[in-house]
């Protein structure tokens, strides 16, 4: 057993400073719940309610659930072994996950994912001993929306022993089928509760934005006694303050926020804190200088090909969050000529009220995300959600919801996500 030494940046007193930072947030910024039943939840317990999405939660809510979840989570193996038992100052090693592109071992090309290499990756993984837990390392292509996290699971166990992290951004759906497949490894939902093999890594949107899809994961996840990583993603100066201590308060309240949902759902269910604060350095926030500068500093050539270009371009955008990444294209093709990768053509007719059509158009092969939102900004439905060469697109909206539930009469907004793009038209639904 080696020593080490323990990285600290902060004393106690500064980490007690933080939490009453977070404390304040919450009771009197307080955060944005995009899902009705849990804010009313919320409200019958103790929270303050405005007439829109807002929540406050009191400090004595935030005391009460971080009373009640175990201290103790122990995930384990796929053959029902304890592997990884998360408890201070145990620090465990794994992999990413779902990344809609990568560079082929083979051709040494930039390609679109496919499910064989969420398979080849974890044949990788499993043999190596300094990698602790799995992600899916790819979203693949060519397979359906609601079939894409169930495939990455079904190829993560196949070929590992060792235990899972997973996303889900398919619905609802998506991940029930996924822990049905949980439940029969680990041989019966009884014993998934006891010996638990895989952890939900749950996403919002930062700042202070708890979507409906986030909080439908967070509800079935505490329901099912699945371990839940509710993540806040920040970066100093872009979604968060632009201190490092104040993007640390604003995550901490996240994720308090986040167990305080959790708890008022299912006392006692496992919850993992954390969250991601990354600090980004002005000058490369500075991105025209970096790419649209004839005489580039060769330290942005990321991809090592001796200059500096387009590709290391989205090499850098990959570091940013949709939302982030969005405003940095845009800016983009204003200051160094980016091209236009994706367009998003008005729906036809746009007063309708059994079906609509929408074209778009891509100008290369990416994964494609094209969504239905109401003007509150919960997510109504997923027309698209898989990976599609370059080209132009049509599809259909029948004005229902995900659960086939027809919507009422109003404007809607339709959002697609590709390329690093992000792109938004309204609809009116008349009935």
């Amino acid at each position: 057993m080696y020593g080490y030494d323990r990285l600290t940046l902060t004393d106690s007193d500064g980490v007690e400073q933080l939490h009453r930072s977070a404390l304040e947030v919450l009771a009197s910024t307080g955060l944005n719940v995009h899902h009705e039943p849990m804010r009313k939840r919320l409200a019958a317990n103790g929270a303050g309610i405005s007439d829109g999405p807002r929540v406050t939660l009191p400090e004595e809510m935030v005391a009460q659930a971080l009373a009640t979840p175990s201290r103790l989570v122990t995930i384990h193996d796929r053959s029902g072994s304890p592997a990884l038992s998360l408890t201070p100052h145990q620090i465990y090693f794994g992999t990413g996950s779902d990344l809609f592109f990568t560079r082929d071992a083979r051709t040494g090309q930039r390609r679109g994912a496919v499910l064989e290499d969420v398979a080849r990756s974890k044949r990788l993984c499993d043999a190596l001993p300094e990698i602790d837990f799995l992600m899916s390392f790819a979203t693949p292509g060519g397979v359906a929306a609601e079939l894409v996290e169930p495939r990455q699971y079904h190829a993560m166990v196949s070929y590992s022993t060792k235990p899972v992290i997973m996303t889900v951004c398919s619905g609802l759906s998506a991940f029930e089928r996924l822990h049905d497949m949980a439940c029969a490894v680990a041989e019966s939902e009884e014993v998934f509760r006891e010996q638990p093999n895989y952890v939900m890594y749950g996403q919002f949107v930062s700042p202070l934005q708890h979507d409906r899809g986030a909080i439908v994961r967070l509800v079935f996840s505490a329901d099912h006694e699945i371990p839940l990583i509710y993540v806040p993603t920040i970066m100093p100066g872009v979604s968060g303050p632009v201190t490092l201590a104040g993007s640390l308060a604003l995550a901490i309240a996240e994720s308090l926020a986040g167990l305080v949902m959790h708890q008022l759902q299912r006392p006692g269910a496992p919850f993992i804190f954390g969250a991601c604060v990354g600090a980004m350095g002005l000058r490369t926030a500075l991105f025209a200088d970096a790419f649209g500068n004839p005489d580039p500093d060769p330290i942005y050539d990321l991809d090592g090909s001796g200059s500096v270009d387009f590709t290391d371009f989205f090499m850098f955008a990959d570091a940013f969050g949709s939302g982030g990444r969005a405003k940095l294209f845009s800016l983009a093709e204003e200051m160094i000529g980016l091209p236009r990768a994706v367009s998003l053509a008005q729906n036809y007719p746009n007063r309708f009220n059994s079906a609509t059509t929408i074209d778009y158009e891509l100008r290369s092969a990416s994964g494609v995300v094209l969504e239905v939102y109401d003007l509150s900004g919960q997510r109504v439905r997923r027309l698209v959600g898989h990976y599609q060469e370059g080209g132009r697109y049509q599809v259909s909206w029948d004005g229902l919801d995900e659960t086939g539930d027809p919507l009422s009469s109003g404007v809607y907004l339709m959002r697609l996500q590709a390329l690093s793009r992000v792109e938004t038209r309204k609809m009116m639904l008349m009935k």
